[in-house]
């Protein structure tokens, strides 16, 4: 009877320690709820405990003693014993427990894959460096946001689009930036002549990216024909000629609704946004001088990894 009370004692410790250690040991969502435990597969035991089959006691270090003596699936004692010395725990123990991830080590893992991969922290900390992974989106430019625009009829200046320009005599406004448009904020200016509008109207906006890009969405509204450019280099154009451009360059074809009121996907890959500051700059022109309207809007998200 006196043995038996102490290991209850035993497992009972070894579970409040278990429990009290960081969430950095189990830092994969996917981990098991087990804390130190290094795999759901091996059982609902703890951080040293040889395995659900081991025995009935809960508890890993001590759980051994009586589990080697009596449980069937727990061994010959000397097996059931090395289930529950050490903080190893996972090493050894019942043909189930054994392969519950180990004790300190495969509570690391976090992982229900490191769990069930074998005994031992090997298999648990293998899969458990994902725990460190994943990634967050972060929405950098948004369909309400502000930008610098030029709408004077006619070119800024050479390299407009580079971020060392200086845009600080430019317009200011929230998009969506344009004319005659209804869902139009700011309304730029098409010139004195009604019946031979500007051709061009010119945008630009910083953004910081501060972290590893994985991915990215970009999408815009336009009217009638886009150029964007990121640090001075061209990434997407549409409804324009393949040829180069100037400030009097039509677009192709008049943009009509509903495609001027839905967004486009503009693609853009992540190694073009590396870490630091960058100028998205857009020109967008009109496909005919007595054009009605013109729009222009813009939104951007990005995937940052952990």
């Amino acid at each position: 009877m006196t043995r038996h009370w102490i290991t209850i004692v035993l497992a009972a410790s070894c579970y409040v320690a278990c429990s009290t250690f960081p969430d950095e040991l189990s830092d994969d969502a996917t981990g098991g709820t087990a804390g130190i435990a290094g795999s759901s597969a091996g059982g609902s035991s703890g951080a040293a405990a040889g395995g659900a089959s081991g025995g009935s006691a809960a508890g890993g270090g001590v759980a051994g003693t009586s589990a080697g003596g009596s449980a069937s699936a727990g061994g010959t004692g000397a097996v059931g014993g090395q289930a529950g010395t050490g903080a190893s725990g996972g090493q050894a123990g019942s043909a189930t427990g054994g392969q519950a991830g180990s004790g300190a080590t495969g509570g690391q893992a976090g992982s229900s894959t490191g769990g069930s991969a074998g005994a031992g922290g090997t298999g648990g900390s293998t899969a458990g460096s994902g725990g460190t992974g994943g990634s967050h989106v972060v929405q950098l430019i948004a369909p309400t946001s502000t930008w610098k625009y030029f709408d004077k009829g006619g070119l800024p200046g050479a390299n407009w689009a580079a971020p060392t320009f200086d845009d600080t005599t430019w317009s200011m406004g929230q998009s969506e930036l344009g004319y005659g448009d209804p869902d139009v904020v700011t309304i730029v200016s098409f010139g004195p002549n009604p019946d031979d509008k500007f051709v061009t109207t010119y945008f630009r906006k910083e953004i910081d990216i501060t972290g590893n890009v994985v991915g990215v969405v970009a999408e815009m509204k336009y009217d009638d024909g886009p150029i964007v450019w990121i640090d001075g280099s061209e990434v997407f154009r549409a409804n324009l000629p393949s040829t180069s451009v100037s400030y009097g360059t039509y677009a192709n074809t008049p943009v009509a609704s509903p495609q001027e009121e839905t967004w486009q996907a503009v693609p853009l890959q992540a190694s073009a946004l590396p870490p630091g500051r960058h100028t998205i700059a857009v020109e967008m022109h009109q496909a005919n001088a007595s054009s009605s309207d013109v729009s222009f809007n813009f939104q951007l998200t990005v995937t940052y990894q952990n």
